[in-house]
């Protein structure tokens, strides 16, 4: 067997091992009656906070994951979905 071809496994293999241990993500969602409005719809953190720059209480890798906690959603809010641009539409809430 070619050992260019073994290595190459190797490493796939370690990357997809990598995005398995990436942990808690925290990222910015979009969020309502962050303001007292209901009406009015924001892109924040869960907590009603600007993101710096992810939502995590502690420190983040550059993805936004791997954090040890989120911040906490505030009880009166209502959360429409995450505030990523590639599925930011009207079909994809949760």
């Amino acid at each position: 067997m070619d050992n260019r071809c073994d290595q190459n496994n190797r490493m796939i293999l370690m990357m997809i091992n990598n995005f398995e241990c990436q942990g808690l993500c925290c990222h910015r969602v979009r969020i309502y009656n962050c303001s007292g409005n209901d009406n009015e719809l924001q892109t924040l953190c869960p907590d009603c906070t600007e993101p710096t720059p992810w939502c995590g209480i502690t420190k983040c890798n550059v993805f936004g994951c791997n954090c040890d906690e989120c911040r906490m959603q505030k009880p009166y809010t209502r959360i429409d979905n995450l505030a990523i641009p590639e599925i930011d539409d009207n079909n994809n809430h949760f």
